[in-house]
């Protein structure tokens, strides 16, 4: 008898507690529903993040309007993906009112898992602007222009990011839109990456781009000027041997060879005046 009141004890009591659980993530929901701002998503373990999540997931087709948005804005508030991509659908349609309506939704919705979500708008080929509908006071920003405040106001006001990224982004002013989008496409682009691997306190303010450095072409290095003075001729050929014979003509002085040849032409003209003398008398 003793053993079995000790196991309808012990039942009694496993039940008890799996209702206490229930009821407290309930109970917890309830309270996050009428009063978001003591919600605190990041003292949250990660089972009882995804408990809730389940939780809202299941009440949000079940609401009205009203309880709808609320149940998304609390989706969101605890950085559930498949929520973030069902508001991306509706900021991508070209139904103005469920772009507005996307918006608003992610009004006060701080978690910098979105951001990454929202700079796919960045680069929208569009005319940064904002305007208004004649009669209405609702101001409409274009997507890439909200993407870019959605962006400021994030690294605004989540903590987890540097004091210096903070400062920067604070610095940048919004009145020039076109300058404003442009400063934080550059921004995104050099710090998507610490946002892939969800590191946050890599994330760096904008950094200054580098020119690139000037093409030089190489110094040529000149060659010493030489005066004509210093020019040395090229060697000379070695001339071939003369013949034994020639070698030793070449070494009468020339004197003597002028006056051997004179000589010899008043010889021959003696000849020829004696022969013809010689023809006259025969």
């Amino acid at each position: 008898m003793r053993r079995e009141l000790l196991v309808i004890h012990f039942v009694l009591s496993l039940l008890i507690t799996c209702e206490a659980q229930t009821t407290s993530i309930v109970d917890k929901v309830d309270r996050w529903y009428w009063y978001s701002r003591e919600m605190r998503e990041t003292m949250m373990s990660e089972s009882e993040r995804r408990e809730v999540i389940q939780e809202l997931r299941r009440r949000l087709p079940l609401g009205d309007q009203t309880d709808q948005g609320r149940y998304r804005y609390l989706l969101l508030r605890l950085s559930d993906e498949q929520t973030m991509v069902e508001v991306m659908a509706e900021i991508r349609s070209e139904d103005q009112s469920r772009q507005d309506n996307a918006w608003a939704t992610l009004a006060n919705v701080n978690t910098p898992l979105l951001i990454p979500h929202v700079a796919e708008f960045l680069h929208a080929t569009e005319e940064a602007r904002m305007w208004s509908s004649p009669g209405s006071d609702v101001i409409r920003y274009t997507r890439s222009l909200a993407a870019a405040e959605k962006i400021q106001d994030i690294l605004l006001s989540f903590s987890g990011f540097s004091q210096d990224v903070r400062q920067w982004v604070g610095s940048v002013d919004r009145v020039d839109a076109e300058a404003f989008r442009a400063t934080m496409r550059k921004w995104w682009e050099q710090n998507k990456e610490a946002f892939a691997r969800k590191d946050y306190a890599a994330v760096k303010p904008l950094q200054p781009v580098a020119l690139p450095a000037p093409s030089i072409a190489p110094k040529q290095t000149s060659q010493p000027s030489v005066s004509p003075a210093k020019i040395e001729a090229p060697a000379k050929p070695p001339l071939a041997s003369a013949p034994a014979a020639q070698s030793k003509s070449s070494s009468v002085p020339f004197p003597l060879l002028i006056g051997i040849g004179a000589v010899a032409l008043v010889a021959i003209v003696a000849v020829l005046i004696w022969q013809g003398r010689r023809q006259k008398a025969e």
